[in-house]
């Protein structure tokens, strides 16, 4: 799972926002649900601990997050024998992921990702 989640980070993050920078049409919403995820879990942390009602929303999310990779994971089971890692690496997936999409929209608006530097990538939008 290492493995997997280093190209996460490194790689695979980046594909979704530099692809929406060069082609705008390509972009769907169920590319940027990690990003989405990884902002709301931040969000809503910072909001728990000044809000009880933010707890308790964290906390549904949180166990929502753990009560359906347990399910998915009896039923991959069976497949690949892999009943206590596919929770971890539900979450782990979703958060890497998520993170890796977040610092390349901000690379991207900051001017600073490489396909900007690359003169066939120009995008009007951004530019």
């Amino acid at each position: 799972m290492g493995k997997f989640l280093k190209k996460q980070i490194l790689i695979q993050g980046a594909y979704n926002p530099y692809a929406w920078y060069i082609a705008p049409y390509a972009y769907n919403f169920t590319h940027a649900i990690t990003a989405v995820y990884t902002g709301s879990l931040f969000v809503g942390i910072v909001l728990s601990l000044f809000f009880s009602w933010a707890r308790i929303v964290l906390s549904s999310v949180m166990a929502l997050y753990f009560v359906l990779p347990i399910i998915c994971s009896v039923q991959q089971s069976i497949r690949y024998n892999r009943l206590f890692i596919l929770p971890f690496g539900f979450l782990a997936f979703h958060i890497s992921h998520g993170l890796r999409v977040r610092v390349d929209v901000i690379r991207l608006v900051f001017g600073s990702a490489p396909v900007q530097k690359m003169k066939q990538c120009v995008n009007p939008v951004f530019s």
